[in-house]
């Protein structure tokens, strides 16, 4: 596994951020190149740290924290694994490090420090498909989505003598009777609330309340009963999230009957219902979706990936109005992630050979590609 981080090149090579760019910089000024006027040769940006992390399986989700200083890891071996990765992704001085030297025998500054591996329980004989981090206002909290079923919550605790830690768990949902393949952690300003969508079609929300982690509320995603694959929140700022009686929770989800739906939760009904209709523009399995984070944006907009091997973009400029699709890119294989930067700019997609790609939007209608990333580096295109 490759850790990648933006690092200042020479005084004649630009500055660029392959593993997340919220702008771009450098080059030189053409007005016949593709984007925006700049032209350079696209540049390899090598890796400044390689995990060996010694999972006993496949490697089924990666997640930074809030800071990007912890690495969580979880695997078919059922169990998973904390990094300190601070050295690798906080010093853009540093130049890429080695694990381990084998000619003198001695270790170097590997970037990393694995600093916790958390076995689940006996009973739990299912892969951990999915991991994700909650905010730290609630402490170091993980969720992880089993093929069972099952959901996981671990918290950090302090041991007994005051200077370790170790993960324990708090809680374990039950709800879903087949797999989880996808989850999310509510935005913070909504309490400690895990969204999570099931192949059983379902999406459940496990919040922590005063009396523990309790099922507050579910929906059927399709009247199919049809698999869904994602689920993401909208941001707490969002356009449309704030009505007369309070925020309004919203949710995007995926599904493998091609539908992308928005619902929203009813204080009235006290229920989740679908905002307008489902979107339709995929032609297979959508396997991921993500709603754009609002900053200082009038508009919602959510990025969907699918196995027809497309990503498209759909947007709204005012609220009850129409969602325009675009498409982003079309891809030579299946998507199956995707990701915003913080500010909400940039897309990262992952894709089914073996190579992770960023793209900015050019003008209303067109998207380009600024970078890409695979096991060798990071190629800096723009």
């Amino acid at each position: 596994m490759k850790l990648l981080r933006s690092r200042k090149s020479s005084a004649s090579a630009p500055t660029a951020q392959p593993a997340g760019p919220d702008h771009v910089q450098g080059g030189d000024y053409d007005q016949g190149s593709a984007y925006g006027g700049y032209h350079q040769e696209p540049q390899l940006q090598t890796p400044v740290a390689s995990i060996d992390t010694e999972h006993n399986d496949m490697i089924y989700d990666i997640q930074l924290d809030y800071y990007g200083k912890r690495l969580a890891t979880c695997s078919g071996d059922r169990t998973f694994r904390v990094y300190d990765v601070s050295n690798a992704t906080s010093a853009p001085e540093a130049q890429p490090t080695k694990a381990k030297s084998k000619n003198d025998g001695t270790e170097e500054n590997p970037g990393y420090v694995l600093q916790h591996i958390v076995q689940l329980p006996e009973d739990s004989v299912a892969p951990v498909h999915r991991i994700a981090w909650a905010h730290p206002k609630y402490g170091s909290v993980v969720a992880m989505a089993c093929q069972d079923g099952r959901v996981y919550v671990y918290r950090e605790e302090l041991l007994p003598n005051g200077s370790q830690t170790h993960w324990q768990q708090k809680y374990v949902h039950t709800f879903h009777q087949q797999s989880v393949l996808s989850i999310a952690w509510a935005p913070y300003e909504y309490g400690l609330c895990l969204a999570s969508a099931s192949a059983d079609g379902q999406v459940s929300f496990l919040t922590r309340m005063k009396e523990g982690w309790i099922t507050t509320s579910y929906f059927l995603n399709s009247m199919d009963g049809a698999a869904c694959s994602s689920v993401s929140w909208a941001p707490y700022n969002s356009l449309g999230s704030q009505g007369a009686q309070g925020p309004i929770q919203r949710v995007v989800t995926g599904s493998i009957n091609t539908a992308v739906t928005i619902w929203e939760f009813s204080s009235e009904s006290n229920q989740w219902v679908i905002v307008g209709q489902p979107l339709y523009g995929h032609n297979d399995w959508v396997r991921d979706v993500a709603w754009a984070p609002n900053v200082g944006v009038p508009a919602n907009i959510i990025a969907s990936g699918s196995d027809d091997h497309t990503v498209r973009v759909w947007s709204q400029d005012e609220l009850g109005g129409e969602w325009k699709a675009h498409t982003v890119h079309t891809f030579k294989s299946p998507v199956y992630r995707i990701s915003w930067s913080l500010t909400g700019t940039v897309l990262s997609v992952a894709s089914g050979d073996d190579e992770i790609t960023f793209w900015k939007q050019r003008s209303a209608t067109e998207w380009v590609q600024i970078s890409s990333m695979n096991e060798q580096g990071a190629h800096v295109i723009y």
